[in-house]
């Protein structure tokens, strides 16, 4: 590809070119100095350092409509993306002041295109608008992480949305507002200072671009239905290459098998560079921010990605082993790093890191390793065992055309990071790549392969030209640099160096030079199918020269991308441009920027093509085939006189065994071949078989192409000759081996039901096949089935007239299948069909005929003929070509009977240049044609031209009267114009009532937003009253319900203190009188001891004392049980509080279930009444519903109920959204006060009174009013479908301003934590523990904070939400208060419990008591019986006993009122101490509560007045808007007649303009004055035209009429004389073109023959007449010369036979179909020439690599020496009792 312009894109006329033509070292440096030469003749540029002028002119109209005047806009793909621009623009911004930087998504309306193919490329994108100082920023992100918008993408997003596809949401009214109606005007922060601006520029559709359509029509492109489709092509094709790679490096591996990534591991991305950013960003995610590590000088950006993002890079620019060893000491010493980061090779100086020691470190160290393999690609290099990611561009060698951008991150799955960034990835991963993008790509890589071979080996002869040039320093090739033991470490078996090298010269002057003289393209990017150079160190480092230096980047380093040119022609054009660095005497100045103009151009010093072309690569033969390198591969010869939109170049896997490969190149002259250097035998460059000649150029070792037909015939000698030479070439090259084809062969044919065979199956070899067998056992059935099956007709079978002649007899339906090999690089949609392609054919007697084309797992892929041609045509199947399949009455008739007609017939349908030959004579009769009609056109125009003439001389004549028709056009004119000025007078006087109109309309408004601002205050401060009253008697009421609970337990304890006091009196009195009778005990006894001491003495003493003592222990164990037994009333007073608990406790358990069952009855009523609309409503609403369709009265029908027009997102917010609306949601909405008293009568009809509203259809613009968008509002959780109720919805309920906040806790952060919220009024929040209830939280009068609970609402919701998503919130609702039921059930239990326990404790109390009263009993016993014991002793102490008995008793009795009595003081004391506690509760809460009554009394008060202000504040408000409505229709009125007055003026203005410019009207004259005047002088001029016949303009149309019919016709004569000699001179050169091709191929014809006549020592010469359309034979059977030879027909059979053998051998091989069929070649010959036959034909066919045969004879082949490239199919004989079959 030559140089062009500067400017111009790379490849010309490439809409997305991904690179721009920067010819000469002084544009480069004018291009970084951005000097204005340049930059104004940029059309295009590298998409990551230019914006394309598509995205930046969507991003300009994203900036007019979202922005503002000072700020900018960029297009990203997607909202996260964009995100992550904005915060980095906010980052490097660093200012004291965040910078307003915003992203704004731009998404598709749901339903807008009805295009299939479009709705899979639906897609929004996204904007960051930031200010115009911070573009550098912008760019900065847009550059380094190159996940800006592809221009494709922005293209399609700017369709879409000019159709009004794409919009920012909540934006609708802006894409329906296209006419020229303004906004209306609501409140004024809904108004807009301006219309939204509107785009001018209407790109072009993609169906309109023609390079579009040639793509999919006529080229490889897959639908766009198929973007998905080629997104996995596309990653299985790497996948593939990997496992290739891995499997060639690896045949047998040792160890277990090792995980080799899939295409799930492999991620796409919109550029190479996006690759490396999210492979650095999801590391960073995945382990951690780290720092990381570049090694090596590595491509600009991917140093600057590691800089910007994260904590830093530690950059090893020398990539060095002393750079390792330091990094491994840093390792050593603690240090840790998140990534190595790497190239393989590197960009630009081709350097390899040692790879294996890397992965060591990461390793042992914890250090991911990146690596990116661009330069080296998937097939020269496997880095995979020594990587955890690799990165790669595929816009690069991947694609090749340089027309999409596209990168991939794959995962290698031996990583231990694998799991950590697959997890990562799950979540991150953003499919960004535009679906077109990839079809593109997918269409670019399908042949990459065979192109990275061609590459290598062009790379490599380009490298020894430079190396050998004195005037270059440096070659930077991987072959060549230090580090080529890293590369050969990880090249593959097949592998080479790749096609990028760097050069430096021994001077500055000598790179300008000799970049500026190279006829290369020129400008950024690499890995281009064409090759393609530049200054790299001037356009990467421009600014950074010196740094770059001391990595060895030199400033003057050229980079050279190498292409698929001719390596001879691509050495030549090298050879040209170092050749004039020797012979410049030029002077170039020894600096970086060097600005001169470059060194005039030299004389070319070779004999080379001036225009250098890339050499498709076809599926031909290697060059090894013969010696003269001009092997034809005739695959389709078409003519451009012909549509053929099926047929495609067709591109062969080259690949071959070593054995084959062959190291071959020729110069232009014939020069011998050149060998390639000792140590590599696979890197000289290989010249492809080409059949596509460009003009001025010629073929090597072609000395006969300019000869003419007497030529040819005379130099026979000469053909002899050249036929000898490549014999004796072709000898020493016999060794190759015959390798088949990996794809376009026959594997087997499979026969049902067809002929006489039940079932014939042949399976064939990839090389040569015999069929042999018996006659009937289906030899030729195998020929007439291939040609059925693929598409061939039954009468070129010459076998019968129809397809239901060859279903066998006693058969219905037949069946045939061909499988065909469909495997390696070349293959034909593998990942569709698999390693085989397998073609069915069914046809039927009935007629039916049918194809199914499956894949190699027998899936069904197509049922089209069509495709199956198109299979055909990709691998060159000519099966309708009667020389490539010959049948046996073809193969017998060529081989016996075909005259010299009949062989030339046979061999211009064989080479298809029969087909031309008929368009050349189609375009011979349309010349004849256009001939004919040239001469009766010119008589034509010789008449013509006598009728201008005459026509002429009238007019001359007419013009006599201008005089008179001046001062009429004068008159006219002022006649036209006096009409318009009275017309504006009447414009004038109306545009004044229409300024009156506006005026009023603005006092109108002036008072309609004070009464809304009015209105809204009131309807805030009723909506708070009215909050407040309900908030104040649900306080009340709970303080009266706590109230009761305490009253209660105030009375209770009373009633029991009463019952203590009582008791304690009666115990008082009994405990006198215990006192008074121990008082008189003891007396007694005293006395009676002192008598009983006179007369008993010590024993009794004794004894008196174990009885006191026995009773003091009585009396401790009285003591005991006494504390005890006072203990039981404490127990008893905590059963009574434990018991009333549990009391108190099942009293909301009733609650609640009266909860559930509401619950249950609104979920069951949501399930019975689904579908009913308005049973939420009025039970009339139905008849008011109807009753309003059937009123013709209203001016505009009433829009209602509001409910009915509002649609809950989430059900969640149902119940507090319906208290807060109220009766609104019951009310009509109309646009007059008619409609309004029209629609209240009819509800006073129907009996269903309802709320009306009275609004208009003024647009409200909320954009600017809405909280942030991280908050839901009223209006975001809500689907309104009319504007009129949105509008409503707006002013009096304020949904805009209204956030909605789960949480109560986050609410009041949100609403009092911090600054205000910015638009927000209030704030809805759910209760915390009442499910259903809400809160509403917002700001006093004062700004204070406000908060009022939200009771749930009664009846049914009224507002539309999902049926199913309500009753699952309903359902949900049921579970929560069945959990809160179950709950609370629980609490009761547990209180229960409580009750249950302190009543066992009261058991086991009183089972202590008992305990402790046997325990007084035992005591009082031994008291008794000690006392009995003295008794006994003494009788007639009894006295003494008998007092003391009576003074225990009375001590007892004391005792136990003592202890009655304590006990009844301290439960008085604790049951005064209960009642003063509640006494003390109740005064308090008799407070609170006469508090909460006068807080209710003075709330409704509030409410009921702020109520009333609020209906007066709505009325006078309704009364301003009206006026506002009424004042608008006045002026609408007004509009109309203005504008029709103006339009009349308009119209008259145009007309008069359509007469003159305007003129002055004369002072006094007026349209009657003036028409009276015309009416007069036209008088005058009619009568003149009467004599004329005709008026002026009438004769001067007429004239000009002729003249234009007479140009016209000399034009006609003149194009189409011109078009018949472009014909001819076209035909001519096609003509002789094809006498051209036809003679090479004759040459070419005659060689072969004469070389394979000498297998058996024959002579001959094969003459070819093309003017009479003859081919013969002349052959001298013996080895001597005798004569000129003899005609065929002197031949015997065999050696006719043989003859005609060789000659259909010639010319197979001038075709270029990868199969040869030949039906019974052999009949005719003896065995002596059949045995010559059969080894010269396997000979011919390996010496044809890959090519089939298909060879079928009826006699053995024992005497054939069968090899491994041979198969003898031998089928079974016929069955007995066949018959023959019956043709047409």
């Amino acid at each position: 590809m030559p140089a062009a312009e500067v400017g111009q894109s790379i490849p010309p006329d490439t809409a997305h070119a991904v690179s721009v033509s920067l010819p000469t070292w002084k544009a480069n440096v004018g291009y970084e100095e951005g000097e204005e030469w340049v930059l104004s003749k940029m059309e295009t540029g590298y998409p990551r350092f230019y914006i394309h002028k598509s995205i930046a002119h969507f991003a300009d109209i994203i900036r007019q409509r979202y922005g503002k005047a000072n700020e900018q806009a960029m297009l990203f793909p997607s909202h996260r993306v964009a995100l992550r621009c904005a915060e980095f623009v906010r980052i490097q911004a660093q200012a004291r002041q965040q910078p307003r930087v915003r992203a704004v998504e731009l998404q598709l309306r749901p339903t807008t295109s009805t295009d299939t193919s479009a709705s899979v490329l639906r897609s929004g994108c996204s904007a960051v608008l930031y200010p115009s100082e911070l573009h550098p920023r912008a760019k900065s992100f847009w550059q380094h992480s190159g996940e800006g918008i592809s221009s494709r993408r922005a293209e399609h997003c700017h369709r879409a949305y000019e159709r009004g596809e794409l919009m920012v949401p909540g934006d609708a009214e802006t894409v329906e507002a296209k006419g020229d109606e303004k906004p209306g005007r609501g409140p004024r922060r809904y108004q807009r200072s301006s219309p939204p601006p509107k785009s001018g520029v209407d790109l072009p559709k993609t169906g309109d671009d023609p390079g579009h359509f040639v793509e999919e029509r006529f080229g490889r492109n897959l639908s766009p239905s198929q973007s998905t489709c080629a997104k996995v092509a596309i990653r299985r094709r790497i996948a593939g290459a990997i496992h290739t790679a891995a499997s060639r490096l690896d045949p047998h591996p040792s160890s277990g098998t090792l995980r080799k990534p899939t295409e799930d591991d492999i991620y796409l991305y919109p550029t190479g560079m996006a690759s490396i950013f999210n492979a650095h960003r999801v590391l960073s995610m995945a382990r951690g921010s780290m720092e990381s590590v570049c090694f090596g000088f590595p491509y600009i950006d991917t140093l600057k990605i590691l800089e910007k993002w994260g904590p830093g890079c530690l950059f090893y620019g020398n990539g060095s082993s002393e750079d390792l060893d330091e990094l491994e000491q840093r390792l050593a010493r603690g240090e840790r790093y998140l990534a190595l980061f790497c190239e393989f090779p590197s960009n630009p100086l081709l350097q390899c890191p040692d790879l294996r020691r890397i992965k060591a470190l990461g390793q042992r160290y914890d250090m991911a390793v990146v690596i990116d393999e661009t330069v080296g690609n998937f097939l020269n290099v496997h880095v995979f065992p020594y990587a955890d990611v690799v990165v790669s561009s595929l816009t690069k060698v991947f694609s090749g055309d340089s027309n999409v951008m596209g990168g991939s991150t794959v995962l290698n799955p031996e990583s231990p990071y694998y799991p950590l960034l697959k997890k990562t990835l799950a979540t991150e991963y953003e499919d960004d790549y535009w679906g077109e993008d990839a079809i593109f790509m997918e269409r670019n890589s399908r042949d990459y392969a065979s192109r990275i071979q061609r590459i290598n080996a062009n790379a490599e002869a380009i490298g020894r030209t430079l190396r050998s040039h004195g005037q270059v320093k440096t070659v930077y090739y991987p072959k060549y640099n230090p580090t080529r033991s890293h590369y050969d470490a990880c090249r593959t078996p097949d592998g080479g160096y790749g096609g990028l090298l760097s050069v430096t010269f021994s001077s500055t002057a000598a790179a300008v030079i000799f970049f500026d003289r190279l006829e290369t393209a020129k400008g950024p990017s690499l890995g281009t199918n064409f090759t393609l150079s530049c200054p790299y160190t001037l356009l990467a480092h421009y600014g950074e020269l010196d740094w770059v230096a001391q990595f060895g980047v030199e400033r003057d380093l050229v980079r050279v991308s190498i292409g698929l040119e001719e390596t001879l022609s691509l050495i030549a054009t090298f050879e040209r441009a170092l050749a004039a660095i020797s012979s410049s005497t030029a002077t170039v100045q020894e600096r970086p920027g060097f600005n001169a103009d470059p060194p005039s151009s030299t004389p070319r010093t070779r004999l080379y093509a001036g225009i250098m072309t890339m050499a498709p690569l076809k599926r031909t033969r290697l060059p090894a085939d013969d010696g003269d390198m001009e092997v034809i591969a005739v695959e389709s010869a078409r003519s451009h006189l012909r549509q053929d939109t099926r047929k495609r170049a067709r591109v062969a896997d080259a690949r071959r065994s070593g054995k084959a490969r062959m190291s071959v190149a020729r110069s232009e002259s014939g020069m011998s071949e050149v060998d390639g250097e000792d140590d590599d035998d696979h890197q000289a460059a290989t010249l492809p078989d080409d059949d596509e000649e460009v003009e001025g150029r010629r073929r090597p070792n072609d000395d006969w192409d300019d000869a003419t037909d007497e030529d040819e015939n005379e130099n026979e000698d000469l053909d002899t000759q050249r036929a000898t030479q490549i014999i004796q070439r072709r000898n020493r090259m016999m060794t190759m081996e015959n390798i088949p084809a990996d794809n376009g062969i026959i594997e087997s044919v499979t026969c049902i039901n067809f002929m006489c065979h039940n079932k014939l199956q042949v399976t064939l070899g990839p090389l040569i096949n015999f069929i042999i067998g018996h006659n009937g056992s289906g030899k030729s059935a195998v020929l007439t089935a291939l040609t059925l099956c693929l598409g061939g007709k039954a009468t070129s079978t010459n076998r019968g007239q129809s397809l239901r002649s060859f279903i066998k007899e006693g058969q219905e339906t037949a069946t045939l299948i061909v499988k065909i090999k469909n495997t390696g690089h070349s293959a034909y949609q593998p990942e569709t069909y698999g390693d085989s392609i397998v073609v069915e054919r069914h046809f039927s007697k009935a007629g039916a005929s049918s194809f199914k084309l499956k894949s190699a797992s027998g899936r069904n892929i197509s049922t089209k003929k069509a495709d199956l041609e198109e299979i055909c045509d990709f691998f060159a199947l000519q099966i309708d070509n009667p020389m490539n399949v010959l049948t046996q009455d073809m193969a017998r008739q060529f081989l016996n009977n075909s005259t010299p007609a009949d062989k030339y017939r046979f061999f211009v349908k064989g080479v298809q240049l029969e087909q031309l030959d008929q368009d050349y004579k189609l375009l011979e009769e349309t010349i004849d044609q256009i001939e004919a009609k040239l001469q009766s056109r010119k008589d034509d125009v010789k008449a013509i031209g006598d009728r201008a003439r005459k026509a002429h001389a009238r007019m001359e004549r007419s013009e006599k009267q201008n005089s008179v028709r001046e001062r009429i056009r004068n008159y006219q004119r002022q006649m036209a114009w006096a009409q318009v000025e009275q017309q504006e007078r009447v414009a004038e006087q109306m545009s004044q009532d229409l300024r009156d109109a506006d005026q009023r309309i603005l006092d109108a408004e002036g008072v309609a937003m004070t009464s809304e601002q009015t209105f809204a205050a009131a309807h805030d401060a009723a909506e708070q009253a009215k909050a407040g009253v309900q908030g104040v008697r649900e306080g009340a009421i709970s303080v009266q319900d706590e109230r009761k609970q305490i009253k209660d337990q105030f009375d209770a304890n009373r009633k029991e203190l009463l019952e203590v006091q009582t008791q304690q009196r009666s115990i008082r009195d009994q405990l006198k009188g215990a006192e008074k009778s121990i008082d008189k005990a003891q007396r007694d006894i005293a006395e009676e001891h002192a008598r009983l001491e006179a007369t008993k003495g010590a024993s009794h003493t004794r004894r008196l004392a174990e009885i006191e003592a026995a009773r003091t222990q009585a009396t401790e164990a009285k003591v005991a049980y006494d504390e005890h037994h006072a203990s039981r009333s404490q127990l008893e007073i905590d059963i009574r509080l434990a018991d009333e608990e549990h009391q108190a406790s099942t009293r909301p358990i009733e609650h609640k279930r009266v909860e559930i069952g509401e619950c249950d009855r609104r979920l069951s009523s949501l399930q019975r009444e689904r579908g009913q609309q308005h049973s939420a409503f009025h039970e009339n609403m139905p008849r008011l519903l109807s009753a309003i369709g059937n009123e013709p009265g209203f001016r505009e029908p009433p829009v209602g109920p509001v409910g009915n027009h509002v649609r809950l997102r989430k059900p969640l917010w149902s119940s507090v959204l319906e208290k807060s609306f109220g009766g609104t949601l019951n009310s009509f909405i109309v646009t007059s006060k008619f409609d309004q008293g029209l629609l209240s009568s009819l509800m006073r009809r129907v009996g269903c009174v309802c709320p009306i509203l009275i609004g208009n259809h003024h647009a409200i613009d909320t954009s600017r009013t809405e909280p942030d968008e991280c908050y839901d509002t009223t209006l975001r959780v809500l689907e309104i479908d009319n504007d009129l109720v949105r509008r409503q919805l707006i002013i009096n309920q304020s949904i805009e301003q209204t956030i909605l906040i789960e949480s109560r806790e986050e609410a009041n952060r949100a609403m009092y934590e911090g600054a205000r919220l910015r638009n927000v009024k209030q704030c809805f929040c759910l209760h915390e523990s009442r499910r259903g209830w809400g809160l509403r939280l917002g700001y006093g009068r004062t700004g204070e904070p406000s908060s009022s609970p939200m009771a749930p609402p009664e009846g049914k919701p009224r507002m539309k939400t999902d049926t199913e998503s309500q009753i699952a919130y309903q359902r949900e609702t049921q579970q929560v208060l069945r959990r809160e039921l179950d709950e609370l059930d629980a609490q009761a239990q547990r209180l229960a419990g409580q009750v249950q326990s302190r009543r066992e404790a009261q058991t086991r109390h009183q089972r202590q008591s008992r305990e402790l009263q046997e325990q007084v009993q035992r005591a009082e016993e031994r008291v008794e019986k000690l006392h009995d014991d003295l008794e006994r002793d003494s009788v007639e102490d009894g006295r003494l006993e008998a007092l003391k008995v009576g003074l225990q008793e009375a001590q007892e009795l004391k005792m136990v009122n003592e202890n009655q009595y304590e006990n009844a003081v301290t439960q008085k004391d604790q049951l005064n101490a209960v009642s003063a506690t509640l006494k003390q509760q109740l005064n308090h809460f008799d407070t609170e509560l006469r508090d909460w009554e006068a807080k209710v009394v003075k709330a409704e008060a509030k409410a009921l007045r702020l109520s009333k202000a609020r209906q007066a504040a709505l009325q006078e408000k309704n009364v301003a808007f009206q006026s506002v409505i009424d004042a608008r229709q006045d002026r609408h009125g007004a509009a109309e007649k203005d504008e029709a007055q103006q339009t009349l003026v308009r119209e008259w203005t145009a007309q008069a303009r359509r007469v003159v410019e305007r003129v002055p009207v004369d002072a006094g004259e007026t349209p009657a004055s003036l028409d009276k005047k015309l009416v007069k002088l036209m008088g005058d001029v009619e009568r003149y035209q009467r004599e004329l016949g005709g008026t002026r303009d009438e004769i001067a149309a007429a004239a000009a009429e002729t003249a234009a019919a007479h140009r016209t016709a000399r034009e006609q004569v003149r194009n189409l004389d011109d078009l018949a000699q472009l014909l001819k001179s076209a035909l001519s050169d096609r003509q002789d073109r094809w006498r051209k091709f036809q003679r090479f191929i004759s040459a070419r014809a005659r060689a072969q023959f004469t070389y394979l006549l000498s297998e058996r020592s024959f002579r001959g010469s094969l003459k070819t007449d093309h003017k009479l359309r003859l081919l013969d034979l002349h052959v001298e059977p013996d080895e001597t010369k005798t004569g000129k030879g003899r005609q065929t027909k002197t031949l015997s059979g065999g050696e006719k036979s043989f003859s005609t053998i060789c000659l259909l051998l010639s010319l197979w091989e001038a075709m270029g179909s990868p199969i040869r069929c030949l039906d019974e070649f052999d009949v005719f010959m003896d065995n002596v020439n059949r045995d010559v036959s059969l080894k010269m034909m396997i000979g011919a066919a390996r010496r044809s690599p890959g090519r089939q045969f298909i060879l079928i004879t009826p006699q053995a082949m024992g005497n054939v020496d069968v090899a491994g490239d041979v198969r003898i199919i031998k089928l079974s004989d016929p069955e007995r009792g066949q018959t023959s079959l019956a043709f047409a």
